[in-house]
């Protein structure tokens, strides 16, 4: 099962476009971030984003709508 945290997380790497931005934001340190999406992509057995641009993938995008959320263009 998925903690609220690492839903947390998944949707503030989207809203910022990057790891490091969702850290500071965060107030995580970007390794402490990772390994939580990293565990999220595990259990789900699906990868969620691009760590080259954090852009989300076609499970990512999925999994941000059913957060409600909408992901910035």
């Amino acid at each position: 099962m998925l903690s609220t945290r690492q839903l947390r997380y998944f949707v503030e790497i989207a809203d910022c476009g990057s790891f490091s931005a969702a850290a500071e934001r965060l107030f995580v340190a970007q390794s402490a971030l990772s390994r939580q999406i990293k565990d999220m992509e595990s259990r789900l057995q699906r990868r969620c984003s691009n760590a080259r641009a954090s852009a989300k993938t076609h499970g990512g995008r999925r999994g941000f709508f059913a957060a409600g959320q909408k992901p910035a263009q």
